[in-house]
């Protein structure tokens, strides 16, 4: 038993029995030992001084302050034995030299205010004990620990004293408390991870509230500090959980382990607005922990810090700021912002992952500008994971990260990823109720296995490729973004699909199902940056509404992407003849500047310099480099340095303060001559600027022609110097080599485009020539090197495959839509009807209405008079590879003309194409429109026929071919199969009066019977004697037949008009088979037109006259019977 009692606990037995507060401020040391006031709580006779019935607490309980306990307060197990439960303990202002221990002890209530701890020395085991222990108490009340701290912290602030260790160690694991737990302006420090016994898996925690049960509120708010992390595993807490405006950092474990927790109402971790418009943000360091966590409330983390724990890092502990593994939130999870008093916001960081795994969410789980392992954080892992998750109404992510993994996530309202994301983001195996929209800016998107109810909208700025395959849209899909390659598979839509993006390189939309239209209307290939091929995949597409892509010139191609604002140039010396063009480049609203090398004598040499070395070396080794002089070297170096670049930009030779950006303690002088050697000029000690880095280095510039080493710079030797230059300094920020095509952009806004000195250094005497405007000539010149060097680089032909697909209504401007020069590939394509917009149709209609008598012309020669059959037509060419011609060549090399003719092979050729337009056209009664095609099929085969016949029958073919389609329309023209007979019939009159006139005519006579009465008694023959006096036997034909009716009755078979048996041609006479040829020594023209009278000639010509009468008129008869077909099917 204790002898006479202190000051201080005669004070706290006397208030304490009045009910009272034992206020010792003003006693000299007061001090209460800690054997003393156990026996006093537990109603015991303090002291063998004290009276019996001096130790009696009022019914409110103690409230004792400004007091000091010796020794450390031990009331494990402690109870009463009237109710069992210790009275109201209220400590104030107290100072605890060995802490205080209630291990298992049941309590009214106990507070702990503006409390200081000083931790009691270890066992002689060493193992040191909690400062506070309540594991296992019951605390019928609220427990109230705030401004507790260790006893060597002040104003918030951890300062040491020798000998005395700064900890204030919390444990309340398995306690049981009905009311609040509350903490506000507390710090928490747990101890070092030293000879302790294992708890919670050997890991200490500066606050330890592992399988307690809190009836009310956990308040750790505002300003408490948990240097050591806190754990509430297993815990259960009915009412809302409040850790604002603290600051958290993890020891041995985790900063916030919530393992196995349940949580009644709101889980709150996040920065604290005060009333006084301040924001007191919550800091974590370490790993916040949810595994089978159950939150009947919302969980909001918005406006917190979560730091990587580099002090202690533990195999125990993840690299992740939030890892959450089979977490039940009820309500919404919020991971967004706060508002300072300034405007700007308080977001939501962490430098470490965030990963939810099992994740049950009956609200929104809301990322809004939240930033997660982005800027310097940013790392390879990705930054924001859901996996296997369950969300009960929206998921938005506006923030940013390095990368985003969803995987097998059911959400039923709509997804929203609007992040700034470093890395790609991945969404695979999921379902949506409601929209999925994509606005972010990530390396690439990947969505797989997916299931949208609502639209979906990806309208990202991509730096990669988006795939989207295996997935099922209940409405419509947008895509609008920029990819460097777009790839659409095995894809269910039962709305419209809509691709009106810039695409860097191949769209691939394939073997999906669209229930709607699919619109291509503002579909554009990126004129520059198209890398990978200009090529759109549509194959195996069944689009059951229209497939529409409108007339847009500059789809597929843009002329006018390029401008020349200004240029500057310089005459080279090293290069006599050649130009150096400094020019200011605008394409797609992005400038820039970019260096030219042009020749002026036209040889096309001239070259784009994209930082690539072999741009100058290919002039070099065509004999156009001259370095015979030191001043001609200098200024090769100058040129090579600045025009050949690494992986950060350009080799700057510094010659002028300007050049130093910034750098401090650097002496500047022009370039010093070189020194001749045996294989080149050798510089020495020439300062370099890499990016932000010096050098000093030394050069050999070749000048020998060995082995093509002309021109060939090796850097000998160079050396880091301890300069560096301003960052925001440099005046030029050249992209990377394999970006292209390359521009110098300026690195940040104090430096204006178009004003940016060139990296090409010159000699003081020596001026750039401002050009602005740039002259038309030149600018085309430097226009058409971008262009050239953009198609040779990153893209050719566009090519847009539609094999196998299907649309109800095709709607594509009558084919103009794909553009003129695409690469079609339409075998098996197949549509219900075509659709002509409505300037197609004005059009026709003007064209029809002012040019009517033109049309009726048309009309009677069997052409055709739709100008849309004609751009169909066109369309359909454009499966034919195209080649170019000497008339191509011709046109190109004066400027006049791009396009190129069409080739056609049979493995090109695919009836079906065309066989099935002509049906569409039918089934909607533009006959006249099929009709065209219809020739232009038959053209086609005719001309695909005669390509396969040798040499000799190749050209027959090729003859008939063209005949036919002139004379019959391949079959279609039964006007022409009219005017065709009658056309040979009417040359065929005018040959044979021609002959008649020549004497070639006669009629055939007999002799006997062919005598003339001249008088009463004389006769002689009625036909003229020949020099023999001998009768002939034929009589010219003369006026004895119609020759017109002659030809006819010869070239109709099937009709006799009585003409051709009065006449024939005459055979052999006796002077000779030749009329009028009795003068030998005519002139080669007249012995070559006397052929012409010849009656061999004419012999021949009747017969073949009448053979050709047989084709011609049968051709006319097939056509004019399937002219009849035709119309009997139309009726």
């Amino acid at each position: 038993m204790l002898k006479e009692p202190t000051g201080a606990e005669k004070v706290l037995c006397e208030k304490s029995k009045e009910g009272q507060e034992a206020n010792c401020k003003n006693i000299q040391n007061p001090e209460i030992r800690a054997e003393f006031f156990r026996r006093f709580m537990l109603g015991l006779q303090p002291t063998s001084t004290c009276p019996e019935g001096g130790h009696k607490i009022a019914p409110s309980g103690i409230h004792v302050s400004n007091t000091r306990f010796q020794g450390r307060i031990d009331l494990e197990g402690a109870q009463t034995a009237c109710c069992g439960r210790l009275p109201v303990i209220i400590f104030e202002e107290c100072v605890f030299d060995g802490g205080f221990n209630g291990d298992h002890g049941h309590f009214s209530r106990l507070t702990f205010k503006d409390c200081k701890f000083k931790p009691a020395p270890a066992d002689s085991n060493g193992t040191e004990f909690p400062d506070i222990n309540l594991d296992g108490a019951e605390i019928e009340g609220d427990l109230i620990l705030s401004g507790s701290r260790p006893l060597t912290t002040q104003n918030g602030d951890s300062t040491k004293t020798e000998g005395v260790s700064d900890r204030l160690w919390f444990t309340a694991e398995g306690a049981r408390i009905d009311g609040d737990l509350e903490a506000k302006e507390a710090v928490f420090i747990a101890p070092n991870a030293r000879n302790l016994p294992p708890v919670d898996g050997g890991l200490r925690y500066a606050v330890q509230l592992a399988s307690a049960e809190i009836a009310g509120d956990l308040k750790l708010c505002p300003g408490v500090q948990l240097k050591g992390g806190i754990s509430l595993k297993g815990a259960k807490i009915a009412g809302e959980t409040w850790i604002a405006g603290a600051k958290i950092e993890a020891g041995d474990g985790v900063a916030i382990n919530a393992q196995s927790a349940q949580f009644g109402a709101v889980f709150a971790i996040r920065s604290l607005e005060r009333n006084n418009g301040t924001v007191d943000r919550t800091e974590i360091t370490g790993e916040v922990r949810f595994l089978e966590t159950e939150i009947r409330g919302s969980l909001d983390l918005n406006g917190i810090e979560i730091k990587k724990n580099e002090k202690n890092k533990s195999p125990e502990t993840e690299e992740a700021g939030i890892s959450a593994a089979q977490l039940h939130v009820h309500g919404s999870i919020n991971m967004g912002s706060v508002n300072k008093p300034d405007g700007s916001e308080l977001a939501f960081t962490s430098q470490m992952p965030v990963r939810f795994r099992d994740l049950k969410a009956g609200g929104s789980v809301y990322l809004e500008k939240a930033e997660i392992c982005a800027g310097e954080h940013a790392a390879n892992d990705i930054g924001v994971t859901f996996v296997n998750s369950r969300i009960g109404r929206n998921l938005l992510h506006s923030g940013t990260t390095s990368a985003l993994l969803i995987l097998n996530l059911d959400v039923e309202g709509g997804v929203k990823l609007a992040g700034q994301c470093s890395g790609p983001v991945t969404f695979e195996y999921g379902r949506i109720g409601g929209k999925l929209e994509h606005s972010g800016t990530p390396s690439k998107l990947e969505i797989r296995n997916l299931d949208v109810e609502g639209d979906v909208t990806l309208a990202g700025q991509y730096g990669g490729p988006v795939t989207f395959v295996n997935s099922r849209i209940g409405r419509n899909l947008w895509h609008s973004g920029t990819p460097s390659e777009l790839e659409i598979r095995n894809l269910d839509v039962e709305g419209d699909v809509t691709l009106a993006g810039q695409y860097r390189g191949p769209v691939t939309f394939k073997d999906s199902k669209v229930s709607g239209a699919l619109i291509l209307d503002g579909f554009q290939f990126d004129p520059l940056r198209c890398k990978g091929g200009r090529k759109l995949d549509l194959q195996h597409v069944v689009v059951e509404g229209k497939l529409l892509i409108q007339e847009d010139p500059k789809r597929f191609s843009d002329p006018d992407a390029i401008q020349i604002q200004d240029a500057r140039t310089i005459q080279l010396g090293c290069y006599p003849g050649w130009s150096l063009i400094d020019a200011h480049v605008v394409r797609d609203g992005v400038s820039g500047r970019v260096g030219f090398l042009i020749e002026k004598n036209g040889k096309g040499r001239s070259r784009i310099l994209d930082g690539n070395s072999n741009k100058l070396h290919e002039i070099n080794q065509q004999g156009a480099l001259k370095i015979d002089t030191p001043a001609q070297a200098k200024e090769y170096l100058r040129l090579f340095c600045a025009y050949v670049w690494g992986e950060d930009g350009a080799f700057t030779v510094v010659e002028a303060e300007s050049q130093l950006c910034g750098a401090q303690n650097m002496s500047v002088a022009p370039l010093a001559d070189p020194v001749w050697q045996e294989n080149g000029w050798k510089f020495t000690d020439v300062i370099i600027r890499y990016a932000a880095d010096f050098f000093k280095a030394h050069f050999i510039v070749y000048t020998t022609d060995e082995k093509g080493r002309k021109g060939l710079i090796e850097m000998t030797d160079d050396t880091p110097l301890n300069v560096k230059a301003d960052a925001d300094a440099i005046p030029l920020y050249p992209r990377t080599r394999d970006d292209k095509p390359l521009v110098r952009e300026p690195k940040n806004q104090n430096h204006d485009d178009a004003s940016m000195e060139p990296p090409f250094c010159l000699d003081t005497s020596r001026k750039w020539k401002e050009m602005q405007p740039v002259p038309g000539r030149l600018r085309t010149n430097l226009v058409g090197l971008l262009q050239r060097y953009a198609s040779a680089v990153d893209f050719g032909e566009v090519t847009i495959d539609l094999t196998d697909s299907h649309c109800g209504t095709l709607e594509d401007s009558d084919g103009r839509g794909w553009g003129s020069s695409s690469k079609l590939k339409l075998q098996n394509f197949t549509y219900d009807k075509t659709s002509r917009d409505e300037t197609s149709r004005a059009e026709a209609q003007r064209w029809a209405l002012g040019h009517w008598l033109t049309q009726l012309r048309r009309r009677a020669l069997g052409g055709e008079t739709s100008r849309p059959a004609k751009s169909r037509i066109a369309w359909l060419g454009q499966q034919f590879p195209r080649r170019v011609t000497w008339l191509d060549r011709l046109k190109r090399a004066w400027g006049r003309s791009d396009s190129t003719s069409s080739s056609i092979n049979a493995q090109d050729y695919f009836p079906q194409t065309y066989t099935w337009l002509i049906n569409v056209l039918r089934s909607q009664g533009d006959e006249a429109a099929a009709r065209v095609v219809a020739i232009e099929k038959s053209r086609i085969e005719w001309a695909v026929y005669a390509a396969d016949q040798m040499f000799l029958l190749r050209w027959v073919a090729q003859i008939a071919a063209v005949l036919y389609g002139v004379c019959y329309r391949y079959g279609y023209g039964p006007v022409r199969a009219l005017a065709t007979p009658l056309v040979f019939i009417l040359l065929g009159g005018l040959s044979f009066q021609a002959a008649n006139e020549m004497g070639l005519l006669v009629i055939g006579t007999t002799p006997v019977a062919s005598v003339a009465v001249m008088g009463k008694a004389e006769m002689s023959p009625a036909i003229p004697l020949t020099d023999s006096r001998l009768a002939s036997s034929t009589l010219p034909c003369g006026s004895g037949i119609n020759t017109y009716l002659y030809a006819a009755d010869i070239f109709i078979p099937l009709l006799d008009l009585r003409q051709e048996g009065r006449c024939d041609v005459r055979g052999a006479t006796p002077e000779g088979a030749i009329l009028g040829t009795e003068n030998s020594e005519q002139d080669i023209f007249a012995r070559m037109t006397s052929v012409f009278r010849t009656t061999a000639f004419w012999e021949w010509g009747k017969s073949l006259y009448a053979m050709l009468g047989w084709l011609v008129i049968s051709l006319s008869i097939y056509t004019w019977i399937e002219a009849m077909r035709r119309f009997d099917r139309v009726g």
